[in-house]
């Protein structure tokens, strides 16, 4: 029987990942992320709004406008 682990196909490509090198760079991607994570912060606790809805007109010459200034 399978484990939930072993089901789960995002760990393994994320160890693939780690391997990965783009192009003729010197590190893998997981040389390059152990680098970077110390300078990571965590995200802030207080809720913050990440988007807005909006509704945006199209003219008969298939120009949108969004958000024009009034």
């Amino acid at each position: 029987m399978a484990t939930l682990a072993e089901l789960n196909p995002v760990e393994q490509w994320d160890r693939q990942d780690n391997d990965r090198r783009i192009r003729l760079r010197p590190k893998t991607m997981g040389e390059y992320f152990q680098a970077e994570h110390p300078l990571l912060v965590p995200l802030p606790d207080e809720v913050f709004e990440t988007g807005f809805v909006s509704s945006v007109r199209v003219d008969r010459y298939g120009q949108v406008s969004v958000r024009p200034a009034h």
